[in-house]
């Protein structure tokens, strides 16, 4: 199980649907606080701990997704609800 979510967790990171700080101008808030979470859940065969830790990065980055579009005037924007 820890190997299937070590090599999930590698192609997410290493495919563009994440904007890392790292490989990215976008900064993605709390990404420190994250990078370490999903770290530790790997070492430790947490799932639990690794999908809290996905489900933040990707609430974070519906929020600031969302509020780039809203800051470039896309149409529409306000009205998307989410996290």
């Amino acid at each position: 199980m820890q190997e299937i979510y070590k090599k999930l967790t590698l192609l997410l990171l290493k495919g563009s649907i994440l904007r890392l700080e790292e490989t990215g101008a976008e900064p993605v808030t709390g990404w420190t606080k994250i990078s370490a979470s999903i770290r530790k859940s790997c070492a430790h065969s947490d799932y639990e701990q690794l999908a809290r830790a996905f489900q933040s990065l990707f609430q974070n980055n519906f929020a600031s997704s969302k509020q780039l579009l809203l800051e470039i005037g896309v149409e529409g924007v306000e009205k998307i609800t989410g996290f």
